[in-house]
């Protein structure tokens, strides 16, 4: 198991969900999210020294902590098993995870209700809910997938199997400038939106012979792409370990 330190991520779902659905009935992407919960002030991306309570449900009774054991593993169980350092309840499991960032990784937040968030959704079948009071306790802040990847800008390739198309407007019935079908087209975000959509610089290629970049016989092209998709997850993405 590769060591990450951590930063809790979340996801504005669009509709309910428990946490013994399958991915095909929910209405959001398991394999993403729409936003990260974070350090504030603070490039170092790590657990904090106290452990998080967790809820059975939204308002509900306190269930479990969530904690790291020598940073390194985030489990969860009762304060119990974490004072008495015994074997933890749970693991968080791999897949309610993201990397955001060289040695750190998110954790998915899949539905909000009120102030309280759903989390490890793979990594058990109860619900555990995280509210917005135990994050401000320990500083952290949240911030959508929206504005994560804004203040980002670039160094961005399409995410999806089928590609991005760059069109002139942004309007799924715009005309289309070009398709941006792999790794090698890189995407520079201007800064302005409109609802999904994002307006783009599109640099081609990215890389020359070797993985090594080229400053000759690139193309350059503007346009607008849908940077988030209908269930909020993220159309770009980024290489965490430049």
């Amino acid at each position: 198991m590769q060591k990450f330190k951590v930063i809790l991520a979340v996801t504005i779902a669009l509709g309910t969900s428990t946490a013994a659905q399958s991915a095909t009935e929910l209405l959001y992407n398991p394999d993403w999210g729409i936003g990260i919960i974070g350090p504030a002030r603070s490039e170092t991306l790590s657990f904090p020294d106290k452990a998080i309570t967790l809820y059975d449900a939204p308002f509900g009774n306190k269930k479990y902590v969530l904690w790291e054991i020598n940073n390194y593993y985030l489990v969860f169980g009762s304060e119990k098993e974490m004072s008495d350092k015994t074997v933890p309840s749970g693991i968080v499991n791999g897949k309610d995870w993201i990397e955001v960032t060289k040695g750190g990784a998110c954790l998915k937040y899949y539905q909000q209700r009120g102030s309280y968030f759903l989390i490890l959704i793979y990594s058990s079948f109860q619900e555990f809910w995280i509210s917005s009071s135990e994050l401000q306790k320990v500083n952290f802040y949240v911030i959508d997938w929206m504005s994560f990847l804004l203040a980002k800008k670039t160094g961005f390739y399409p995410a999806t199997e089928k590609g991005l198309v760059l069109r002139e407007e942004p309007n799924p019935k715009s005309k289309g400038v070009i398709w941006l079908k792999n790794i090698n087209y890189l995407i520079t975000l201007s800064g302005k939106t409109e609802g999904q959509w994002a307006e783009v610089k599109v640099t081609w290629p990215r890389f020359g012979l070797g993985g090594k970049e080229v400053a000759k016989s690139r193309t350059y092209y503007k346009g607008w792409i849908k940077m988030l998709d209908d269930d909020g997850s993220p159309n770009i993405w980024f290489y965490t370990r430049d």
